[in-house]
């Protein structure tokens, strides 16, 4: 990983003639963990909690090592006041509780939300409020419409981290949520996304399971597609989302995903650092070029193996505001460009490396570069 590192935390081995990473099991000293409700036995419920997560497992996983569990609750209670069924956390379990002071500072369901029972899925939020604000139609929303003609009724959605936000919001924009089932890799089923949040905050969802339970969906193949996010794409279509510069940021459930999911999104802007563009007539307007390119000769690390990929039986595309390109055995090939780019100049000139040019090659959906909605939920083929 870097200099300083002298011990190995994983290692190659062979398995039935196939090689697998094999890594060593860390054994947690102290688990911080955030729950509702504490009663003087140390029993914690997370009821009002927007995600359970892997709450229960953190806490089995460091009271299994002799560690310490320590629980941040906003209230603290008799013993005997929680009913059996709201614990998700046993005292038997847990070391020590705390409770916070400022609600308002240090206990928020999220960033932009301190409690909410439209986000704790206790009460439907109105379909006014959750068209009150739609997305400008600027690079990302463009990159998510785009992602969002690749959906049909009935299936089952992942939407990761960053860029594939916005395709979730304007799937709820165009009316085609309600006829597909969203799921995100934290534990919620269903729903749309919540306005004015981001990141996995969803509204009038179905069911809320943990995220251990999640990835057992997602490793049996429930995923119909996975949008994902992009850092930098390699010639033969390799991806890199977990490390920028010197420091890896991290892979989360992305191995997880890409590895039990046979259609693939990867969405991201074309470059990245000082991009500026508008859309003016239909057509996108580069008004100044990224200093960084994404689409790279050579990766610092590969998070998605597009070899294993193919080998996998993977579809894959990569969404960007001004281009999309899909994975082949020979590399990426380019499908479609955005109306007003210049091949040559704005696609190509912006890359490290040539790609294979489709012989169908096309202009991306007029519709994308309009204000008004695209009119997708017309296209689905409902029931």
């Amino acid at each position: 990983m870097n200099d300083i590192t002298t011990e190995d935390l994983v290692k190659l081995v062979n398995f039935e003639g196939e090689e697998y990473l094999w890594y060593k099991v860390v054994a947690p000293d102290v688990a911080f963990i955030r729950g509702s409700v504490a009663d003087e036995k140390g029993n914690v419920s997370l009821q009002d909690e927007m995600y359970w997560a892997d709450a229960q497992y953190v806490a089995r996983a460091t009271h299994a090592n002799g560690g310490k569990v320590i629980v941040q609750v906003r209230d603290y209670v008799k013993a005997g006041s929680l009913a059996a069924h709201d614990v998700q956390i046993p005292g038997i379990l847990v070391d020590a509780i705390v409770t916070t002071k400022d609600m308002e500072k240090h206990h928020r369901m999220t960033p932009g939300t301190a409690f909410s029972k439209y986000l704790l899925g206790e009460e439907k939020m109105p379909e006014s409020m959750i068209h009150s604000m739609p997305k400008p139609l600027d690079a990302r929303k463009i990159i998510g419409r785009r992602a969002a003609m690749e959906v049909k009724a009935g299936m089952n959605i992942n939407i990761g981290f960053g860029m594939p936000e916005v395709a979730s919001a304007v799937m709820t924009e165009e009316g085609i949520a309600n006829h597909i089932t969203l799921v995100v890799e934290h534990g919620l089923v269903g729903g749309v996304s919540a306005p004015g949040e981001r990141f996995a905050v969803h509204v009038n969802y179905d069911a809320l399971v943990d995220a251990p339970s999640q990835f057992d969906f997602f490793h049996s193949g429930g995923i119909d597609i996975s949008m994902l996010g992009n850092a930098q794409t390699s010639q033969s279509g390799d991806v890199n989302v977990h490390k920028f510069g010197r420091l890896p940021t991290g892979i989360g459930g992305f191995i997880d995903i890409v590895t039990a999911t046979k259609n693939i999104l990867f969405c991201g802007t074309f470059t990245a650092k000082g991009l500026t563009e508008h859309v003016e007539g239909g057509k996108l307007v580069i008004d100044q070029e990224g200093s960084v390119k994404k689409f790279v000769k050579a990766l610092p690390q590969v998070s998605f193996n597009a070899e294993y990929g193919i080998k996998n039986g993977c579809h894959v595309k990569y969404i960007t505001e001004r281009a999309v390109f899909e994975l082949t055995e020979n590399g990426i090939m380019l499908t479609e460009y955005a109306p007003g780019i210049d091949i040559e100049k704005d696609i190509i000139g912006c890359m490290e490396f040539v790609p294979l040019i489709s012989p169908d090659l096309k202009e991306m959906d007029a519709r994308i570069f309009h204000e008004e909605k695209m009119g997708l939920i017309d296209e689905l083929e409902l029931d």
